[in-house]
């Protein structure tokens, strides 16, 4: 036990900590304090937070070193991203498990307990999640059809069989939900800086398929939806950076040619961010007449019958890879 002076001058024993929770924040208020106040207000009291002040000039540092609570410290973050702040929490934690919790969201009571008991008892899985709700700037329940449609496809991956299929094809996990062994997280290097908005996704499928994830079938984060999060401000290279990670997944797990021909099927928005990324990979899109190492469909609406319909067409091995087809002469055909 660790002996912690209070404020008003009692001595208290606080247990060893076991769960580091990394909490970045650029200018948080106001939604940092509630975020906050959730995570201290937890059954599970053996943690430590590290809020990682990422350039804020409204003063949500100083939310931190206000808080009273000695399991609370402030890093500096330099302005410098997500990632980055990430990685510097990372590096200062101590604790067994990585728990994360953005500024804006809240934590149910028993969160981390429940998380940390799973982990416990499945030493096989390396990262857990759980469901989520969604709330607006003041708290209150949304529904929208964008909402149910997120849940939908987030709620059915649950087993590590589940994420493990999903995942690929795209980020099942709400980052501010999840709880991952460190040992895990450092062994892979953390975060990758280069990808700033993307880097949990980028993350999970670095860890594919060596590790198992899971996610309880619990709501124990609530996720806030307002104009300021990143995925408002910075949708479109959101996407663009995750389908670079996808697009280092496939190299990782798949016989792809180091000058691989890649053609798209789909159009519109899906079509173009795929163009991009590829604009600033090694591989090199194929054209309408030339021979294709990698076919990628960016309708996931028809994603089945399209890849069905193209599958068709080919006289060779091919293999299917959440929205991919790769051809090779080792590897089964798609059915």
């Amino acid at each position: 036990m660790v002996r912690v002076r209070a404020a008003q001058g009692d001595v208290r024993m606080t247990p060893p900590t076991r769960v580091s929770v990394l909490l970045p924040v650029r200018n948080g208020l106001p939604h940092l304090r509630a975020a906050l106040r959730s995570v201290l207000a937890q059954s599970f009291t053996a943690i430590e937070v590290i809020l990682i002040d990422d350039g804020s000039v409204d003063g949500s540092g100083r939310v931190g070193l206000d808080s009273g609570d000695a399991r609370v410290r402030v890093i500096p973050g330099g302005g410098l991203g997500i990632a980055h702040a990430l990685n510097l929490g990372l590096a200062a934690a101590t604790g067994e498990f990585i728990a994360r919790q953005d500024a804006d969201d809240l934590s149910a009571p028993d969160r981390f307990a429940r998380l940390a008991r799973y982990l416990d008892d499945h030493p096989e899985v390396a990262v857990v999640a759980s469901q989520v709700d969604f709330i607006d700037d003041a708290g209150r329940p949304v529904h929208t059809p964008w909402t149910r449609a997120v849940a939908a496809q987030w709620d059915r991956a649950r087993t590590p069989e589940e994420i493990g299929t999903l995942m690929p094809l795209t980020c099942c996990l709400v980052h501010g939900s999840v709880m991952a062994r460190r040992s895990v997280l450092m062994a892979r290097g953390g975060y990758d800086e280069r990808l700033p908005v993307a880097q949990d996704y980028d993350l999970w499928l670095r860890l594919l398929p060596e590790h198992r994830f899971a996610k309880l079938d619990e709501c124990l984060y609530s996720f806030r939806i307002h104009s300021k999060q990143i995925s408002a401000s910075h949708g479109s290279v959101q996407a663009e950076h995750a389908v670079t990670a996808k697009l280092r997944y496939l190299e990782r797990v798949a016989p792809v040619p180091a000058a691989a021909r890649v053609r798209i099927f789909g159009a519109g928005t899906g079509a173009d961010i795929y163009r991009r990324a590829l604009a600033a990979s090694r591989w090199a899109l194929a054209g309408p007449r030339e021979r294709w190492d990698v076919a990628v469909f960016t309708d996931f609406n028809r994603l089945d019958a399209d890849m069905h319909d193209a599958a068709a067409h080919e006289a060779r091995p091919l293999r299917r890879i959440a929205n991919f087809l790769v051809a090779g002469d080792s590897i089964g055909v798609v059915s």
